[in-house]
């Protein structure tokens, strides 16, 4: 049988030298055997989703937008608490714990970099719809009077430079600076800042083009990268194939494809 041209790529990668692998961390009550189901087994799958869902737009539309910085607090306590859930809930969370600890990051390292992403969102999110966006941009999202040509260019044109710009980054993690790339893809589980650049580069501090692109591409990404929505980013985790793209699908160069070498998986319990 011939090989594919992802098979093959890894047969011409070197392996680097392999990381100390962490046994044991606060995680342990969340790491469980594949057949064995988590305390809140009920909620995995659709359930856990549509409420990660209602918790971004709560988040968004209520307590970020009506309470600014003391609603993004709310909304890092809820964030942990939606965390804990998903662990109790999904195999997944410990399956992805595991990998991390056999790649040599120690609980303590995946903490640091939830609380960081929790707290970076949050602040992003001030920042756009507290600060950036007149009061009452938010409201009119749902009139339509407040789209216009000029409106719905500007979104369709920030989303295509996030695509472009996402794949040219993505796989220059995945080519050339893999190392900084493994915790990421440890997971089957930047594109915002993006937006806030265009924002005054292109459209002229438009609220409807920022607003709606900004909660687009966030919303888009929490989505693409959930367990249950299992779509093609998804599958890129778990392949880690050459498909750097986010809203369509698209191959890039498989044998520059360093990345593959550098993950290591665990035995399976």
């Amino acid at each position: 049988m011939q090989a594919t041209p992802e098979a093959s790529a890894a047969i011409l990668k070197p392996t680097p030298e392999a990381p100390m692998i962490i046994t044991s961390g606060p995680f342990d009550c969340i790491i469980r055997s594949p057949d064995t189901p988590g305390p809140l087994a009920f909620l995995n799958g659709l359930p856990y989703f549509a409420m990660a869902q209602m918790l971004f737009a709560f988040n968004a539309f209520i307590l970020i937008n009506w309470y600014g910085s003391i609603g993004a607090i709310i909304g890092s306590i809820l964030a942990v608490g939606s965390a804990v859930v998903d662990g109790f809930a999904s195999n997944s969370f410990g399956e992805n714990v595991r990998t991390l600890r056999h790649n040599g990051f120690s609980d303590w390292t995946v903490l640091s970099a939830m609380a960081f992403a929790i707290v970076l969102g949050e602040v992003m999110n001030v920042v756009v719809i507290q600060n950036l966006a007149p009061a009452g941009s938010l409201e009119a999202l749902f009139s339509p009077s407040t789209y216009t040509r000029y409106t719905l260019f500007g979104i369709t044109t920030n989303i295509a430079i996030v695509e472009v710009l996402f794949y040219v980054g993505h796989m220059f993690l995945h080519e050339a600076w893999p190392e900084i790339h493994v915790m990421h893809h440890c997971t089957l589980g930047g594109p915002g800042a993006i937006v806030i650049v265009n924002h005054f580069l292109l459209w002229e501090q438009d609220p409807t083009i920022l607003l709606v692109t900004f909660l687009f591409v966030t919303w888009a990404y929490s989505i693409i990268h959930h367990e249950w929505y299992a779509g093609d980013h998804v599958k890129h985790h778990a392949r880690i194939d050459s498909v750097y793209t986010v809203y369509v699908k698209h191959h890039g160069d498989a044998r520059k494809n360093l990345l593959k070498g550098h993950i290591r998986h665990p035995p399976k319990k």
